[in-house]
């Protein structure tokens, strides 16, 4: 088997191995599409973290519970993403992308512990989740070419802590 060069530490991932080869950047009407749906889906939990407001005791829990687990749901989709890069890095590479596959299902299963917790924990706490799965995505996204998607990414955790600030206010009242 030929071996392979040295990867460009100015592009490898956190574990030295180059990412795959992009197919190519997405043309700007894909962008436009994906933008769509990712601000479009900011709605429904921004529509419920404000309903909360309303305090009609008819609605609280399912409001409650629908914005707990669309944010439980945001997170682990986003430690699933990281068991694609390493998918991905598989069919390319022999060497195991190790942090990958062990950082993945981190997020699901801290956002189930806290559907566990009371209201204003599991509130706060998936918060906090938020943003530090924003700083893991930060550090290994771009070494894995997923670069171009980190400004979508950013602006996605701030929309989940604004709507869970609104909601955690709510409730505090």
């Amino acid at each position: 088997m030929p071996s392979r060069p040295p990867p460009d530490p100015k592009t490898a991932d956190g574990a030295g191995r180059s990412p795959p080869r992009p197919v190519g950047a997405p043309v700007s009407a894909s962008w436009s599409m994906i933008h769509t749906v990712a601000y479009g889906s900011l709605i429904l939990p921004t529509a419920l973290a404000a309903g909360l407001w309303l305090k009609d005791p008819r609605w609280h829990e399912f409001m409650l519970a629908g914005l707990l687990t669309h944010m439980a749901l945001v997170v682990s989709f986003l430690g699933g993403v990281h068991w694609g890069i390493a998918m991905r890095y598989m069919a390319t590479d022999a060497r195991l992308p190790a942090f990958h596959f062990l950082w993945g299902p981190v997020p699901g299963y801290a956002a189930w512990f806290l559907l566990m917790a009371s209201p204003r924990v599991a509130l706060a706490g998936m918060m906090a989740l938020t943003v530090w799965t924003h700083w893991v995505d930060h550090r290994t996204w771009p070494g894995s070419g997923l670069g171009p998607w980190m400004p979508l990414r950013r602006a996605f955790t701030l929309g989940t802590v604004f709507y869970g600030t609104i909601a955690l206010a709510a409730l505090s009242l």
